[in-house]
């Protein structure tokens, strides 16, 4: 346990959740492949972030079995 005090763990319903918080990072892992409406997802996620922030996106793929979107 590394007892980071800056580390804000969510784990949510990203259809629902709605958050008052600004972020300076916020960091999605393996939320975007069952997604298919990329603007409206990346529309909310920016509402949470501050001014000069940062939003990363890991994307699970295979090159033969990608998702079509």
């Amino acid at each position: 346990d590394l007892q980071l005090q800056n580390v804000k763990i969510i784990v949510a319903d990203i259809s629902v959740i709605e958050m008052e918080a600004s972020y300076d990072r916020i960091f999605s892992i393996e939320m975007f492949e069952p997604m298919k409406n990329y603007e409206d997802l990346l529309k909310k996620i920016s509402k949470w972030l501050k001014e000069d922030s940062f939003l990363f996106i890991h994307h699970f793929c295979h090159k033969a079995f990608a998702y079509h979107f």
